[in-house]
């Protein structure tokens, strides 16, 4: 592709002028370009409509009579992609300065400008018979076109230093040196660990240089440095690479980019320097302003674990003393549990148990660090039998024990001795020295006594509100000694540099107060720690935001409006305490008293209250009928004569028809029923209001007070008096950072016999495959009738809810049940949750019972350990004595990963068809925690035929091959599950979840 052209005739004759008259010559001025072109002609004197000119970008002489002329068209000059078919050259003589069309060019192919992109246009002039060189004057535009022109190496150094020194001047005064001013993009993959930047314009020493890209591999953990490293190679030319700070690849590194965790972090630009044009912009804004938030930034709790919780702040951008930090992403940062604590000594209780002997203890200081020991010192009533040592002689002592409180009797057969006669207590011992009666030697006496006895309680028996405990005397005073955990105010700060920092308080029990931010940080949010499991830490966000413009006014109206309700309120107020005077040209009388009236003028005017307006003054009189005598009534009292009117009639009647006779409709379609069915999780308005409301108060005048202030004879007259309350109310909005992800599950009934399901769309999207992983009937075929009928895809949270509230809860081991297992059962987010590492089989089962369901679970264990949990099958009690089969999944090889129990726990558990070899497809050797999805299981009972099956750890797809299908009659251990049993939930010895995903007995999971 090439561009043809002519030099016009107007062109021609001012260049021959030129070179003809000494002294003159022509400068080119511009160039056009037009998207239409015409005829190629020298006779051309106009052009075409031109969408874009500017000055020739370079000249340079390229013979005696042939100047190349430069043309570049930048980027973004128009908004949309444009053609090139005609190219125009524009010039001036030097006499009169008159510009004219000097040439005209067009392509010999159509030249696209994307609007994004840059085209250079080289344009070759040549004029025969004339110097070029001589007759138009060449301006240097480019560095190009001096080292073309000049043939010797040391031509206009002078100017080259001059050009240098003033460029370098003038980009010193806008430019930073040494920072980035376009370009070098990050692009993190964190799946490879690795992170690719684009070409970027770097300020070094007064130039802009280009640095090529590059791409590296980075950590995905832990906090590094992106940046230019700036140095000379072994030919002593200066080189510009992207790096690492601790990767060095030049003598100075120049930090552009912070990567936390995989995570870019923001662009830095280090300390605040003092350039000048920045620099005053940034101190107004330090001084003026300090540190504040600009937009977003909002910091909440995204998890908690048994041991760290993660803070999520929000995408958002902040000035901190004056330096703009952007946070282009949210953003989370992990901590671990590290609480201050405070030994609790000899806090004091009273025993009270309940009928079983027990006593729940909770303590005050919540709560207690469970991995500390925990000692109880109380009283202890016992009674011994005390052995007198063979040989003793009479008044010697024998030894009880220590901490003697009181001795409340010692007798021998049936003899009883008493406390100072025959006996004393000294310390610990029964000193016999008194000279009454004692037991012979080497004869066995009893003795009930308290004392004070000191334990310390076994971990698993200690929550963190307390623990359970017996032993001591009903009514009496103990004492428990433990390790609290302090609450705490922690202060979230994000530094200059975008890093976000935890800056930890100092935990107390009475009043909490947040520490200060350090110097060159900014507030975000104060953590309220109260370090209880599973419970969010308190988030209160406390940065200062920044306040707009027009908020500032409305709070300003607001303010006005303020004074002018407070100036009200004082006149009304010094009207009722009767000081009327004016007011703000307002003249007010309470009308409690005449101090008010003019006194020289009779007072006729006459106030309707409720109307707030003057009357006309008016006698009122009232009369009687019954008091009317018959001398002043002798005819009695008689109407005037009238005649009756019509005012009110209907002459119309109701009446009743059919409005479908034949009742003729088309079926009732099925009922869908979506949980949750609206979702209201924000509210997000801007608002300025102002809410006026109008207080209105009635109340009756006695009719003498009312006839002495108004002269009137009325007997009654109700006054109404009102007040006006203004309330101007403002809001502060914040912006959602992004829309939470919710789980919307469906519930559909009302099929007929013999209807058939198609599909199933939620919106344009098929819901149709989640009937699959819930084990729900499949496509075109024809839906169960009664039992299982209705698809229930629920997360089923309010079956959840009842299982904790009322399930029955148990403990089973050979050695009896511990009740202090049966309280850490929980609910969180739909799921059922056990928090206890139990020695006993815990179980949670339903009230209600079924010989007909199905129903799928998907368990989880919430630790680092490698024991049971499972499913209930069935659950019957009889003479006393409750019964169990229990299907239990562990992360264990063989035969212990997947079993079927009955009254596992119990003395005579058995482990039912082992022979079966049902665990080998899906036994996994490791801890729970290393399967966070943990494994699905399945029941499936119809009568007394059972099918049980699970899927491998960490996946959700259940497996054919784990299957156990029995009858009850298969096993004589099985017979007395034949009656409708309950089912639930069973853990031993591990923490775990669990998560009904379905129960088809329509929705009541018992």
């Amino acid at each position: 592709m090439a561009i043809v052209g002519v030099v016009t005739n107007k062109g021609l004759t001012e260049s021959v002028r030129a070179s003809s008259s000494k002294g003159w010559a022509i400068h080119p001025t511009r160039f056009g370009i037009s998207a239409d072109s015409g005829e190629l002609r020298p006779t051309r004197e106009d052009t075409k409509l031109i969408w874009y000119e500017a000055p020739i970008s370079d000249q340079t002489v390229v013979s005696e009579n042939t100047i190349q002329f430069v043309c570049t068209i930048p980027p973004q000059v128009i908004e949309t992609d444009q053609h090139i078919n005609e190219i125009y050259l524009f010039g001036e003589n030097s006499e009169d300065q008159s510009e004219f069309l000097l040439a005209v060019g067009q392509p010999t192919e159509t030249i696209t400008y994307f609007k994004d992109g840059t085209i250079t246009l080289r344009m070759h002039v040549t004029l025969a018979n004339v110097q070029a060189s001589q007759v138009f004057e060449i301006k240097y535009a480019g560095h190009r076109s001096i080292e073309d022109h000049n043939t010797s190496e040391d031509a206009h150094q002078e100017l080259f230093g001059a050009l240098s020194d003033q460029i370098k001047s003038l980009g010193d005064a806008i430019l930073v040196d040494n920072q980035v001013s376009s370009g070098g993009a990050i692009y993190i993959d964190r799946k490879a660990g690795t992170a690719q930047i684009d070409d970027a314009k770097f300020y070094h020493n007064g130039i802009l240089k280009r640095v090529p890209g590059a791409s590296f591999v980075i950590p995905l953990s832990g906090k590094i440095s992106v940046g230019i490293w700036t140095g000379k190679n072994d030919q002593d030319e200066e080189t510009l690479v992207w790096g690492t700070r601790y990767h060095p690849a030049g003598d100075a590194y120049h930090e552009v980019h912070i990567i936390q965790d995989g995570f870019l972090m923001t662009l830095t630009e280090g300390v605040i320097k003092e350039e000048p044009v920045h620099s005053s912009v940034v101190r107004y804004d330090r001084e003026a302003n300090g540190s504040y938030v600009v937009h977003g930034m909002n910091v909440g709790i995204a998890q908690t674990g048994d041991d760290h919780y993660i803070v999520q702040i929000g995408a958002g951008k902040a000035h901190i003393d004056g330096s703009e930090v952007d946070l282009p992403r949210i953003t989370e940062r992990t901590y671990n549990f590290d609480p201050d604590t405070e030994r609790v000594v000899a806090e004091l209780h009273r025993f009270l148990p309940d009928e079983k002997g027990q006593m729940g203890v909770v303590v005050d200081n919540q709560p207690i660090a469970t991995q500390k020991p925990v000692k109880v010192t109380y009283s202890k009533r016992s009674t011994l039998g005390i052995q007198r040592g063979n040989g003793t002689s009479a008044g010697g002592s024998d030894f009880l024990t220590e901490n003697l409180l009181t001795v409340h009797s010692v007798k021998y057969g049936t003899t009883t001795f008493l406390e100072g006669r025959d006996y004393q207590i000294r310390g610990g011992l029964l000193d016999w020295s008194p000279m009454g009666a004692e037991p012979p030697p080497g004869s066995r006496y009893t003795v009930d006594f308290e004392y004070i006895q000191e334990i310390t309680l076994p971990e698993d028996q200690v929550l963190e509100s307390g623990f359970t405990f017996e032993g001591a005397i009903i009514g009496s005073n103990f004492h428990v000694e433990y390790e609290a955990l302090l609450p705490r105010k922690d202060l979230i700060v994000l530094e200059r540099d975008g890093s976000l920092s935890r800056i930890k308080g100092k935990g107390d029990t009475r009043a909490l107060t947040a520490p200060k931010a350090p110097a060159g940080t900014l507030a975000l949010a104060e953590l309220g720690q109260h370090w209880t499991s599973g419970i969010d830490p308190a988030v209160e966000n406390t940065g200062v935001v920044a306040v707009r413009a027009d908020d500032l006014n409305a709070m300003r109206d607001n303010i006005s409006n303020l004074f002018d309700m407070v100036a009200e309120e004082r006149i009304a107020r010094m009207a009722s305490g009767d000081d009327p005077r004016p007011k703000r040209g307002i003249f007010v009388d309470a009308f409690v008293d005449d101090s008010q009236r003019d006194g020289g003028a009779i007072q006729t005017a006459m106030v309707n209250a409720e109307a707030g307006e003057l009357t006309l003054s008016s006698d009122v009189h009232t009369m009687d009928t019954k008091d009317i005598s018959k001398a002043d009534a002798p005819n009695g009292i008689a109407m005037l004569p009238y005649s009756l009117r019509t005012v009110l009639e209907q002459n119309f009647s109701t009446s009743s028809m059919k409005v479908n006779p034949y009742s003729a409709f088309d079926p009732i379609p099925p009922t869908i029923k979506l949980s949750p069915a609206l979702d209201n999780w924000t509210v997000s308005n801007n608002l300025r209001t102002t809410i006026t409301q109008t207080r209105t108060r009635r109340e009756m005048v006695r009719a003498s007070t009312f006839r002495s202030r108004f002269n009137s004879n009325a007997s009654s007259i109700t006054r109404t008096t009102g007040s006006t309350v203004r309330q101007n109310t403002l809001t502060r909005n914040n912006e959602l950072p992004y829309l939470r992800e919710l789980r919307v599950s469906f519930e559909i009934a009302g099929f007929k016999p013999g209807e058939k399901v198609t599909d199933i769309r939620f919106g344009s999207t098929d819901v149709t495959p989640s009937l699959d992983s819930f084990g729900l009937p499949p496509l075109d075929t024809t839906l169960l009738v009664g039992d299982n009928s209705d698809l229930d895809t629920r997360p089923l949270y309010d079956g959840a809810s009842e299982a904790i509230t009322s399930w029955v809860r148990q403990s089973f081991h050979a050695n009896g049940p511990r009740p202090n297992e049966l309280t850490p059962w929980s609910l969180k987010g739909g799921r059922v949750n056990y928090g206890a590492n139990s020695g006993t089989y815990v179980t949670l089962t339903s009230r209600d019972t079924f010989d007909n369901f199905d129903t799928t679970v998907r368990v989880r264990g919430t630790n680092g350990d490698d024991d049971w949990i499972g499913l209930v099958l069935a659950s019957i009690t009889t003479n006393g004595q409750t019964h169990t089969l229990s299907a239990v999944r562990a992360t264990r090889d063989g035969k212990l990963a997947w079993r079927l129990l009955v009254n596992a726990g119990q003395t005579g558990a058995i482990s039912l068809f082992e022979e079966q070899n049902r665990f080998a497809s899906v036994d996994k050797k490791g801890v729970w925690s290393t399967f966070p999805e943990g494994t699905t299981i399945r029941v499936i009972r119809k009568g007394t035929s059972f099918k049980v099956l699970t899927s491998k750890m960490g996946e959700l797809l259940l497996d054919e091959s784990s299957a156990y299908t029995f009858d009850i009659d298969d096993h004589e251990a099985l017979k007395v599950f034949k009656s409708p049993c309950a089912w639930g939930f069973v853990s031993y010895s591990q923490p775990c979840s669990f998560e009904v995903l379905s129960h088809t007995n329509a929705g009541n999971i018992g």
